[in-house]
């Protein structure tokens, strides 16, 4: 094996090494409703996905979430969520 092509390989190697290291949490909220589940990132604006049950919106919104960060990056600015109750009639 050439020595540029060892390096390519550690290269890639050590770079999915940091990207598993890397790992982060995301917040995810779900709307079931008859049709399915809506599921969005409220960290990640415009990130949203769906899917015919619970399971699969999650699936979709981790999809989604990889293509937003491969796409964008991670976001600089903090969402908080918060709770709360609203008198409702």
């Amino acid at each position: 094996m050439g020595e540029g092509k060892c390096n390519t390989a550690l290269t890639n190697r050590f770079a999915a090494f940091i990207f598993m290291i890397m790992k982060r949490k995301f917040h995810v909220t779900l709307l079931e409703h008859p049709e399915g589940v809506l599921v969005s990132c409220p960290e990640l604006p415009g990130c949203h996905s769906q899917g015919a049950t619970v399971n699969e919106a999650l699936e979709n919104i981790h999809d989604a979430i990889q293509g937003y960060l491969e796409l964008y990056g991670a976001p600089e600015l903090q969402c908080e969520i918060r709770e709360m109750e609203v008198a409702a009639g």
